[in-house]
């Protein structure tokens, strides 16, 4: 199976190609933090789904997100 990247990873690889500054060596251990705390956030949330899938029943994929993701 191919290894594929998550949102949080393609996002982390990309923001240093946009921001027009550079950081100091806290704010950048902090921005690390953010976003490996983040990454776990993912991790934990495509577990959920997955084991969700036997619970929500004839849910489609984009029924599961909207329900448990979306903002009303």
């Amino acid at each position: 199976m191919e290894k594929k990247q998550t949102a949080v990873e393609f996002f982390w690889n990309e923001i240093s190609n946009v921001l027009p500054f550079s950081v100091d060596s806290i704010t950048a251990i902090k921005i690390y933090e953010i976003i490996q705390q983040a990454k776990e956030m993912e991790k934990e949330q495509i577990i959920k789904a997955r084991q969700d899938i036997y619970t929500t029943g004839n849910l489609s994929a984009e029924q599961y997100y909207n329900k448990t993701y979306k903002s009303k």
